[in-house]
């Protein structure tokens, strides 16, 4: 029996043998949490909304917001005035667009989303 194929062997299995235990050894990536980017994708969606349809009344905000958002709380923002949807918590989103309004001026909506 040759002896330089017998050390070949064992050093081919050994470095096989730590090449899987590497491999068993990782731990996979875990999957990264996507909903706070989908709770900002829909307020923003919402915002644009209210923008390119007209900008609605207040309660109308409300009622839009709690179809879209059901069991969230949050707050809507129109330039100045806010309504309060339900009670803060200490996690929040908020997205905001500006506009122009008819008469030039410039308007702000915001939405902020409890978790």
């Amino acid at each position: 029996m040759d002896e330089r194929g017998l050390y070949f062997s064992l050093e081919a299995l050994l470095g096989f043998a730590v090449l899987v235990l590497v491999l068993l050894s990782t731990k996979p990536a875990e999957a990264p949490d996507l909903k706070p980017l989908y709770l900002l994708q829909k307020q923003h969606d919402l915002l644009v909304v209210w923008v390119g349809q007209g900008i609605p009344s207040l309660p109308e905000m409300e009622s839009d917001f709690r179809r879209v958002f059901p069991g969230f709380s949050g707050r809507i923002g129109f330039n100045d005035e806010f309504v309060a949807v339900g009670e803060p918590a200490s996690n929040a989103f908020t997205e905001s667009i500006y506009y122009a309004a008819p008469s030039g001026a410039l308007g702000r909506l915001s939405i902020t989303l409890y978790d």
